[in-house]
């Protein structure tokens, strides 16, 4: 009899054990009011906002958030070990097809972006160009001012310093530049500064200079060109409205992944960002929130 009470116990150890390790396996945070959150490092600073004001107004919820780059949050994500991935870039087709073979129906909500500045000096009298002629100037195969309606002057090129195999968006999305690109063997009309800051100071110095920057670095000092995706396309400024609308092509997107069976938790922290104080909070961290209303709002979400 005492035999058979040592080995009921020990079957009820081992089921405990069991149950337990199962349900640690269920999602990628600890209690049902718990969200981790991994990915892009541009957009961490942002989140970590977020979660904290959402916190201070739901104190059951602990929010973390683990600055880990895209690649490895939506990793993280299709592996169980977080609950959102946080991204700079679109989930790609070889994610999705790892997503459907663990099936994973992953929503993909679409939170903010930053707006590009293709910028010259007020002086110069070229006031528009379109995505394939800023391609040509920053990649080097147009040189001369006069090439795209402007005087005949050589072109001085701004890149901001990116350390070997970092990132830059404007220059891999927009130019078709490698993240390996050896910033010193480019062409001689290319200068390589350190901050946008510094980039925004020689603009404003050089007459002949352009360079790029987030809408949030420009002043008087430089002009913003009117940009088009297309030579027949329509120019337009960079601004929050045309940015809003999808219109204006210099962009860089943030994007958020979650389960289609996410937690209520989840969900109340998207629909967070979404209101009018999580719009208000991508304004103060430098970016720009995405239309939160009616049928724009509906526009910004997808089950892939």
């Amino acid at each position: 009899m005492k035999e058979v009470f040592i080995s009921m116990r020990m079957l009820y150890v081992l089921l405990l054990i069991l149950s337990l390790l199962f349900s640690g396996c269920q999602t990628g945070s600890g209690g049902d009011g718990d969200i981790l959150i991994g990915g892009s490092i541009s957009i961490s600073d942002l989140s970590k906002a977020w979660a904290e004001a959402y916190m201070k107004k739901n104190t059951g919820t602990k929010i973390e958030i683990l600055s880990t780059g895209s690649k490895k949050g939506i990793e993280d994500f299709l592996e169980g070990k977080v609950d959102i991935a946080e991204s700079s870039r679109k989930i790609s087709t070889e994610e999705i097809l790892k997503a459907k073979e663990k099936n994973i129906d992953v929503g993909e909500f679409y939170v903010g972006f930053n707006i590009y500045c293709v910028a010259v000096n007020p002086g110069n009298k070229v006031e528009k160009l379109d995505k394939d002629q800023i391609k040509d100037i920053f990649s080097g195969k147009i040189t001369n001012w006069k090439d795209v309606g402007g005087e005949d002057v050589e072109i001085a090129v701004l890149y901001r310093d990116i350390p070997v195999g970092e990132y830059d968006y404007f220059l891999e999305k927009f130019i078709d530049i490698s993240k390996n690109v050896d910033m010193n063997k480019l062409p001689a009309n290319i200068k390589v500064l350190k901050t946008p800051e510094d980039i925004v100071k020689e603009i404003a110095q050089n007459k002949n200079a352009i360079g790029y920057f987030f809408m949030n670095y420009q002043d008087k000092s430089t002009k913003a060109l009117s940009v088009a995706k297309e030579k027949d396309g329509e120019y337009l400024t960079p601004s929050v409205e045309n940015a809003q609308t999808g219109k204006y092509p210099v962009l860089r997107p943030y994007y958020m992944y979650i389960s289609k069976y996410a937690k209520k938790p989840l969900r109340d922290f998207i629909d967070f960002i979404y209101s009018d104080e999580g719009s208000e909070i991508a304004k103060k961290n430098g970016f720009v929130p995405v239309p939160n209303k009616g049928e724009q709002r509906e526009t910004l979400f997808e089950y892939i």
